[in-house]
């Protein structure tokens, strides 16, 4: 009944504790305040990216405010010189609009609201008198009377007062006198007499302006025969093409400009704006708002007007973008956002503006856009979003890190409190077997029906090794309990190894003298007189363990031996048996406490798993080394390594040297 009881309670004791619903608790325990901080960060993270949304965006109608408020004033600005230039000529207003940057091109409308600027050349009305002449005149040239043509050309201009005829007549003196290669001649008049006040407004019959005709032919001239006056020539003719000032029709100005070399962006931007006024002009738009942009369908552009109407500003949608791009500039905000200036029909449609407001009052249909770019957030709010983030990865970290210490020191706890169960089931019934046995012994020697002496003396000596067993046991728990302390209970002094290896083998030899059961003791002859400091009780409890670990996992036949030898400066000690073997994961673990490689076969020959370990602690206290060799189904090599005398450790133990053998 006792027996009984007492196994059921080993069992129970030794039954493994459930760790994981204890670690789960402590994983929740950690995830759901995570969980909870992770919430709130991102709950504080967002309320703060829409507040700062909201504050750029409030930044961002304030500097649009600006924006406006500036395309308004110059807008204002521009009306009010459209309206200045109407004052003078036509061709004087078109300069000053463009020459000011007012607009890129203009239009400039008569009171019968009749384009009078750009215009295309008109013919002149000539006089018979000069036509008989002219005609008179071309006949003695292209007869080849040169010489009577040029007088011809002298008498016909004293007989007119028109200025008009006067210049045609010269411009055909000179090209006669160019064919009778008398180039200074000819060069004189083209720069000289017609270049004179009188004919300053004079027009030829197509009604082209005679003098930049003039100078045009003068300049052709000059690279020819008089390469030292081209330049200057060439400056006098593009001063009379840039100057307003004269009647000259736009269609030859803009034929001169093209022919000169515009090495100005003045010169540039005025050729530019010709071009685009001919193109409105020809498309002839009527003005429906005065003092206000406006697209008009017929001019293919936006246009803008001064309070009379007489001078129109043209814009494309290159220059009105360029215009209100001009106004963004030196805004702090904006400049860190994407802009569009755009018309209602051409808004993006691929991503939602943060701000659209109209660009101006003064032009309906123009609105501004802004956009968000990856920088949009502020500083401030950069700042204060990495300030929430950090804190929470801070917060995780440490709720990570203090679950994984209370996880580790309850696991640690638990399994150590299954090892003290374990250990109490095991002593249970590792003391119980030698007791028991000892017990029914000794009633069996004291009811006195022993009546053969030499059967007496076999029990006593069956009482004699359950007494050693028990003592090992005892010897082992204590040994275990100084490793739980950290407590080493030891006297160095020096020890002769083969004194220890004898003292050993003496206490298992009477084991061994089993049949079938063999161990064999191989000294170096010089071991003696290398000494070690040690305890050599503890080093003898090391061999003992070691052999009786050799004895209990060693089928018969069995093969044990020891050997003790001197390398160098150190002492070596081989235990090595024909057993099952080790794999390399249980060489790995065992040296661990409690670990036992084959637990069935332990309970069947005695053990709880604490010799091996009390092996390593011993052998570490004595500043030694413990290395097992082992093959599966060949058996094992446990060897113990100790620094002699002033020595020190030497890891190669493959220098032992094989030396006498004595046997057991």
């Amino acid at each position: 009944m006792t027996r009984g009881m007492i196994i059921k309670s080993s069992a129970r004791l030794s039954s493994p504790l459930r760790l994981w619903p204890v670690l789960l608790i402590l994983l929740l325990a950690a995830l759901v305040p995570s969980a909870c901080v992770i919430w709130f960060m991102n709950a504080a993270i967002e309320n703060q990216q829409l507040a700062m949304r909201q504050r750029l965006t409030d930044l961002y109608l304030n500097e649009l405010d600006q924006v406006r408020k500036r395309i308004n004033e110059q807008l204002e600005g521009r009306v009010s010189e459209l309206t200045r230039a109407a004052r003078s000529k036509p061709s004087e207003a078109f300069s000053q609009i463009v020459y000011a940057e007012v607009a890129p091109s203009a239009i400039v409308m008569g009171r019968d609201n009749q384009i009078v600027y750009p215009t295309n050349a008109e013919p002149v009305a000539l006089s018979d008198a000069f036509l008989e002449h002219r005609q008179h005149i071309e006949a003695l040239e292209f007869s080849g009377k040169l010489s009577d043509a040029v007088a011809a050309c002298d008498d016909a201009i004293k007989n007119t007062m028109d200025a008009n005829e006067q210049a045609m007549l010269l411009l055909i003196q000179s090209r006669c006198l160019v064919k009778l290669t008398q180039y200074e001649k000819a060069m004189s008049i083209l720069t000289q007499t017609l270049t004179e006040d009188r004919y300053a407004e004079a027009h030829d019959a197509m009604g082209r302006h005679i003098v930049s005709d003039a100078m045009l032919r003068a300049w052709t001239l000059s690279q020819t025969h008089a390469p030292d006056k081209a330049n200057a020539i060439q400056k006098q003719l593009r001063n009379i093409v840039y100057s307003y000032s004269n009647t000259m029709p736009s269609s030859q100005r803009r034929f001169l400009m093209s022919e000169l070399a515009m090495d100005h962006p003045v010169m540039i931007r005025l050729f530019e704006a010709e071009k685009l006024a001919e193109q409105v002009r020809q498309r002839h738009p009527v003005l429906k708002y005065v003092g206000q942009m406006y697209y008009s369908d017929q001019a293919q552009c936006w246009l803008l007007s001064g309070a009379s109407g007489q001078v129109i500003g043209l814009f494309t949608k290159a220059h009105i973008e360029q215009f209100i791009a001009s106004c963004l500039q030196d805004q702090i905000m904006l400049s860190q956002a994407r802009c569009v200036a755009h018309t209602d029909d051409d808004r993006l449609s691929d991503v939602d503006a943060r701000i659209t407001v109209p660009a101006s009052p003064l032009m309906p249909g123009w609105s501004i856009s802004v956009y968000d770019q990856d920088q949009s957030m502020t500083p401030d709010g950069n700042r204060i979003t990495a300030v929430y983030l950090w804190s929470a990865i801070a917060v995780i970290g440490f709720l990570a890190i203090s679950t994984l210490a209370l996880m580790t020191y309850v696991a640690r706890s638990i399994r150590l409190t299954r090892l003290k169960n374990n250990l109490i089931a095991t002593v249970t019934h590792e003391l119980k077997t030698p007791l028991a046995s000892m017990r029914l012994l000794v009633d069996t020697l004291r009811d006195d029906r022993m009546t053969d002496p030499a059967q007496a003396r076999e029990y006593l000596d069956l009482i004699a090794s359950e007494n050693q067993r028990l003592t090992r046991l005892i010897d082992n728990f204590l040994a275990f309990s100084r490793m739980e302390r950290n407590k080493n209970a030891f006297v160095f002094e020096p020890t002769d190894v083969t004194d220890v290896i004898q003292d050993a083998v003496a206490c298992v030899k009477d084991r061994f003298k089993a049949p079938d059961c063999e161990l064999s003791v191989e000294m170096d002859a010089s071991l003696h007189e290398h000494r070690i400091e040690a305890d050599r009780d503890a080093l003898v409890t090391v061999l003992l363990n070691l052999l009786d670990n050799a004895w209990k996992y060693t089928d018969t036949p069995k093969q044990i031996s020891v050997r003790g030898l001197a390398v160098n400066a150190s002492v070596f000690i081989e235990v090595t048996d024909n057993g099952k073997g080790l794999t390399k994961r249980e060489q790995a673990r065992v040296f661990d406490r409690f670990y036992q490689v084959d637990q069935s076969l332990s309970r069947q020959v005695g053990g709880c798993g604490l010799g091996l370990s009390i092996v390593k602690f011993i052998v570490d206290a004595h500043d030694g080394n413990v290395s097992v060799k082992s093959t599966l189904g060949q058996g094992s090599t446990f060897t113990l390594q100790f620094p002699t005398d002033g020595g020190h450790l030497s890891p190669n133990s493959d220098e032992l040297k094989d030396q006498g053998n004595e046997h057991v």
